[in-house]
Order: C-alpha cells, then structure tokens, then sequence
C-alpha cells in the first residue's frame, strides 16, 4: 500500500504525514523513515519491507527524497510498483514536488495521493482561521489580511507568528492585551486612516524600534491590496521613489503616517 503526499506547502504535507504515523502508532510499532537522498537508505529500505515478525504484522514506512536516487528505473521504480498491492506493507511517501513522468503512477489509483499546493485567496483566509482557531483566539479582518500579505506561500512562517499571538493571551474568553502590540495590530494601525497621525507615528515607531523591522518589508505590507485605486497610485508613486533613489523606505514610512 502507498500514501503520497505532495506538493509545495511543507507545512500541511508534514502536518499530514504526522497525522497518518500517529493513527499508525496508535495500533502498530513496525515504523522506519527512511531518506533517500542518503546513499544507503534505499537498500536499508528494501531490507526493512522484506523483513517480518509475528510481534509486527504490519510495518509502515515514511519515505522522502525520491528525486534523489540515482536510475530509479533500474531499482526504485519497480520497488515502488511492487509495493501497491500490499496489505502488511505501509509506503508513506512526502514530496515537495510533483512527480515526473516516470513517477506519475504515484497519482493514479490504487495509490492514495494528496496535493499540498501553496494556499491563496479564500483558502489562505480559511486556513488562517481554522489556525486561530485551534489556538483558541480570533484575528480582526485586517491584521488576517496583513497575515495574508507577509506569509503567502510561507505556511511555517504563517504558524509560527499565530503561535507567537496565542503566547500573549491572557486567560480565556479575554481579549489578548498583547495582540494591540503585535507586529499585525501594529501594521493595521498605520494603515488604517481610522487611526490619527499621532496614532499612526507611534505604531511605526513600536514596529521600527521594538520589533526592528525591515522598512521595506513594512512598506510591502501596507502595498498589499490597497484600500482604493488611489491609494495603490500614491504607494507606486513612493515605490519609484524608492527605487530611483529619491527617498529610503523609513522616509516613506514616515510620510504615510503623517499624511
């Protein structure tokens, strides 16, 4: 039997590869992982899957770094397509790429393959809040698209900032005090034009000093999804600035919360 997990977003295909080994655990002990970008590791393999005891009925493997063996038709290939009919034989295999031509097996039936493709649009937002959520907090809408903007396509990233939030909460079913001074309520304030100037300088003087920073990472978090048309043409307009030599990000930075 193969399981193989694919795609770009680490963080998900990982998430799902420790899902599947704890339903293993929870029954069976007979699991190995095996990386294959190791020299030996494809023969401790073979060895592995060939090997029983009446103490391990059932043995799983978890696999990654197929790519890495060299002439997979010669040894890998026909391994990998004799393990599709067992049933005491386990192949967990993760990925992060899809499969080349002579991989594309591991897509077709019987073999059970999930794609872990980068999240955008409404399934980032979605995924953002079923994070939050088992963190047992809730986000305001524009500190989540802030979220969205600076961690797209960077899942780990992502998870780890809504780790940092979930640590500056205070007992449940209060609002977390320190979530005001995170890098994202920080960021919303100074983009927000509900905020006054003396609001938006001090929000930029917090995430410049206290969080340190980088300008221009600050100013592509505000670029992102500009609230109006208008808007996205004056920050184009600093962008060339920048870019032209004729102003620094921090003197951007400081035009916009004073404007």
């Amino acid at each position: 039997m193969i399981i193989f997990l694919y795609g770009s977003d680490s963080y998900r295909r990982e998430q799902k590869a420790q899902e599947l080994i704890a339903a293993y655990r929870a029954k069976h002990s007979g699991l190995q992982q095996f990386d294959l970008a190791e020299s030996d590791q494809f023969l401790k393999l073979k060895d592995f899957s060939a090997t029983f005891s009446m103490f391990e009925p059932i043995k799983m493997a978890f696999v990654t770094n197929l790519s890495e063996v060299d002439k997979p038709d010669e040894l890998l290939i026909p391994f990998l397509r004799g393990a599709i009919p067992s049933k005491d034989f386990v192949l967990l295999i993760s990925e992060a790429d899809t499969p080349s031509a002579a991989f594309d097996f591991l897509l077709q039936k019987p073999i059970q393959s999930q794609e872990f493709a980068e999240l955008e649009g409404q399934r980032l937002k979605f995924f953002i809040e079923q994070e939050t959520k088992r963190r047992g907090y809730t986000l305001q809408e524009d500190v989540r698209r802030l979220l969205e903007a600076a961690y797209t396509g960077d899942s780990w990233g992502l998870v780890t900032e809504l780790d940092k939030l979930a640590l500056m909460r205070k007992p449940e079913f209060e609002t977390p005090l320190a979530l005001s001074q995170s890098y994202f309520a920080l960021l919303a304030k100074l983009k927000s034009s509900h905020t006054s100037a003396g609001g938006r300088l001090a929000a930029l003087e917090r995430i410049l000093s206290d969080h340190k920073e980088d300008p221009a990472r600050v100013f592509n978090s505000i670029a992102y999804k500009a609230n109006s048309p208008e808007e996205g043409e004056l920050l184009a307009d600093y962008d060339v600035a920048v870019k032209s030599g004729k102003l620094d990000y921090e003197e951007v930075l400081l035009d916009l919360a004073l404007s």
